[in-house]
């Protein structure tokens, strides 16, 4: 595993996935398990810039296909690199220029890109249970995303959460890393 100067693994741990899979739950069960660890919630941080109108409501509705948020968001992950030794970003990398700002951005740092799944009736079940969010466009667009990332993430680990409790994904995603370093 890479370390740093000041002695950090900088690893980020990209956890995707669409909507309704998992990803926050089992991110924030993650962090627990990786106590040196910073969590990027790319919606709440999506979000708090719309509330703050540091990005406008043009070009994009979503984080991952919203070019000023990316880059705005590149640049807080940039500056969490070298702080801790996991950085765990909760983000469907679902689009191109997601893609293309974020994870092709930092190819070249140490990371491992983790794609949660779901049996369709389980995806659905899990999006229609959700409040406050958009269940519609979530369904919508649920295959299309299933497909990019299929395409586009081939050297991803998948892990298929339908059988999966939020903590035993987790855990899994922490055992990979930990067979991947000293973790």
């Amino acid at each position: 595993m890479h370390t740093n100067k000041k002695g950090h693994w900088d690893m980020l741990i990209w956890i995707d996935g669409t909507y309704g899979v998992g990803k926050s739950t089992t991110v924030n069960i993650l962090s627990e398990l990786l106590p040196k660890s910073s969590v990027l919630n790319s919606d709440e941080y999506f979000s708090e810039m719309m509330k703050n109108k540091k990005i406008s409501i043009c070009g994009g509705l979503m984080p991952q296909n919203k070019k000023s948020f990316l880059l705005l968001f590149q640049k807080i992950i940039q500056e969490k690199i070298n702080t801790q030794d996991f950085i765990i970003i909760d983000m469907a990398l679902t689009q191109n220029e997601c893609k293309e700002i974020l994870f092709e951005h930092f190819l070249f740092t140490p990371h491992l890109h983790f794609i949660l799944t779901a049996e369709t009736t389980m995806l659905l079940q899990r999006i229609n249970s959700c409040s406050g969010r958009d269940t519609f466009f979530a369904q919508e667009w649920k295959d299309i995303n299933e497909l990019f990332l299929a395409e586009n993430y081939r050297d991803a680990f998948v892990i298929d959460t339908t059988p999966l409790s939020p903590y035993e994904t987790a855990t899994k995603i922490y055992q990979i890393i930990c067979s991947k370093g000293d973790g």
